[in-house]
């Protein structure tokens, strides 16, 4: 049993603090971004330091590491969990709180936003005794929310907030498919393998709000850890929480219909006037099948539902939609 535990000090020669850990005989800086993440994504692979890729199982007292390394091939390292954790955990704090008070680190491209977010998920962050068997009593389970924060226009604001951690970013309008999007979400209800993925592009890169499929135990209602992966222009963390998923497919697809109902001064040859535009992505959103699964509605194969309505004119799509509002929420 090897109890080596992550540590504070200067890199090198120099005045600037990195977090540091002891690896095959001897000492790596890990990438606290990276780390960071082996808490919530403990079964995937992480790139923690430079060379050495690294798997985590954290287990009630163990926490088993498999390490591919650039130098010395593939091997195993075994912690103490209370070790790890807490000692991985006090230095991203102490790194956090060097950035936010705008002193020099080793890091160069984690900013004071990014250290904001980190110590905010660390906060609501609880680590379950077996990863691969989790208990709802073992997780903080948070509210998800997504709403436009302007009209429609050429990049659209939004936000995204799980619990009180809140993404910012923008839905561009020549980039997204809103058909795609229906069928994405479809998709995540219908899902039944370990992930599934809803992408919302900003120019041509995505951010991908990713539904991964944990085994919950004592629970009746469907508990997904969400993750957001920023778009390649934002420079924000990974965002992640654990959410009923109903709750965030409703507040997602409430929001996205709802960007059509707002009136804008938007307009775009390509597209046409913004009435014909909006009546024609609202009824590329509309989807009778979402609407069921968020009601709790349980198709039967003997019973033919529509799958979508058509909206004949702005009026008329209001009027559905402040329906939806009263029946969805």
């Amino acid at each position: 049993m090897n109890n080596s535990v992550f540590t504070l000090k200067n890199a090198n020669d120099s005045n600037k603090p990195a977090i540091w850990f002891k690896l095959h005989g001897r000492n790596v800086i890990v990438y606290p971004l990276e780390l960071y993440k082996t808490f919530w994504c403990c079964d995937e692979k992480h790139y923690i330091a430079n060379g050495i890729i690294a798997n985590f199982l954290i287990l009630s007292d163990i926490v088993f590491g498999s390490f591919y390394d650039n130098l010395y091939g593939y091997y195993r390292i075994d912690f103490l969990r209370d070790d790890f954790i807490e000692s991985a955990k006090k230095c991203l704090r102490e790194i956090c709180q060097t950035i936010i008070r705008g002193e020099e680190v080793y890091y160069k491209k984690i900013s004071k936003q990014t250290a904001k977010q980190i110590l905010q998920g660390l906060d609501y962050l609880t680590i379950p005794q077996n990863c691969t068997q989790i208990h709802l009593d073992e997780i903080n389970i948070e509210e998800f929310v997504f709403k436009f924060t302007e009209p429609y226009s050429f990049d659209t604001p939004y936000i995204i907030k799980i619990g009180n951690r809140t993404y910012e970013s923008y839905l561009s309008d020549w980039t997204n498919d809103f058909n795609k999007i229906r069928v994405e979400i479809e998709r995540v209800i219908l899902s039944y393998d370990s992930f599934s993925e809803v992408n919302l592009h900003f120019e041509d890169s995505p951010d991908i709000i990713r539904f991964t499929h944990k085994n919950i135990c004592d629970t009746k209602e469907t508990i997904s850890m969400i993750t957001i992966y920023p778009n390649s222009f934002i420079d924000e963390p990974i965002l992640f929480g654990w959410c009923k998923k109903r709750q965030v497919v409703r507040s997602l697809y409430l929001g996205l219909l709802g960007l059509c109902i707002k009136e804008t001064d938007w307009e775009d040859d390509r597209f046409g006037s913004w009435k014909d535009f909006r009546l024609a992505t609202y009824n590329k959103l509309q989807s009778c099948f979402i609407e069921n699964y968020i009601e709790g509605i349980k198709e039967d194969e003997h019973i033919s539902y529509p799958r979508q309505r058509y909206i004949s004119s702005v009026e008329e799509m209001k009027t559905d939609f402040q329906n939806l509002i009263q029946k969805l929420l």
